[in-house]
């Protein structure tokens, strides 16, 4: 095999929607008229779909939507913004998530201060959950090491 990602691969697409024409056909409608000017223009789309390509890591897309900028006139300025903003929104969606943490660390820090009242005889204020830990409780711990 000659590597991943090959340029000339692009052309071969039609060969996939042999096995199932009419889906790949009906793909390729809402392919081509999801780029139509309509309350966006094309160059607005192919600019989203540039920083979209980059979002999801795809060459294929990266390829395609950067051609669809230069012919649409987009600059090397704008393409690069796209890119960021791409980048700017997987960041902040990564950064949101530590709230999952943040939930997680507070769960833990009212369970360790049950565990320290029950401990030194005052009484909780929290009550300890009795559910075993979903990623070890399928792992049996041994006795002796």
């Amino acid at each position: 095999m000659a590597g991943y990602y090959n340029e000339q691969d692009l052309q071969r697409l039609p060969e996939f929607g042999k096995e199932s024409p009419e889906l790949m056909h009906r793909f390729m409608e809402y392919y081509n008229e999801c780029l139509q000017d309509n309350s966006l223009s094309r160059r607005e789309k192919v600019l989203i779909g540039l920083g979209v390509s980059h979002v999801i890591q795809c060459p294929y897309c990266i390829d395609t939507f950067t051609r669809y900028c230069h012919d649409a006139g987009v600059t090397p300025k704008e393409m690069t913004e796209a890119v960021h903003v791409g980048a700017a929104v997987t960041a902040g969606a990564t950064i949101s998530h530590s709230l999952q943490m943040l939930q997680i660390l507070d769960e833990t820090n009212q369970e360790s201060e049950t565990d320290a009242a029950s401990q030194d005889g005052s009484s909780p204020t929290a009550t300890v959950s009795t559910e075993a830990d979903p990623l070890t409780a399928a792992a049996p711990v041994a006795a002796n090491g």
